[in-house]
């Protein structure tokens, strides 16, 4: 099977300590490789103001992950994200070739 690029993008409380961030990111990266996928790179875009309140929270820590997998692994990734109390809301993304 073909290996299709794809962006993950995901917003975490923003008191996060760092070392949960850490864990987090090693958590779906190793979701990734366990699943054959490839981890390109992870980008902290900070603390942002929400546009509208999520979980009673105003602001968020927004997260960019891009990535190379099977389309199989992404049921896989969904599903494991939505089991991870740190994230938020997230969403995966299909980048164009």
């Amino acid at each position: 099977m073909s290996h299709n690029s794809y962006e993950l993008f995901f917003i975490t409380e923003p008191a996060l300590a760092p070392e949960n961030l850490t864990a987090l990111q090693d958590r779906i990266g190793s979701i990734l490789t366990a699943n054959n996928g490839e981890v390109e790179g992870i980008d902290d875009w900070g603390v942002r103001r929400l546009a509208y309140q999520i979980n009673r929270l105003d602001e968020g820590r927004y997260m960019l992950v891009n990535f190379k997998c099977e389309p199989a692994t992404l049921a896989e990734l969904k599903k494991q994200l939505g089991y991870m109390q740190d994230v938020v809301r997230f969403m995966l993304i299909r980048k164009g070739d």
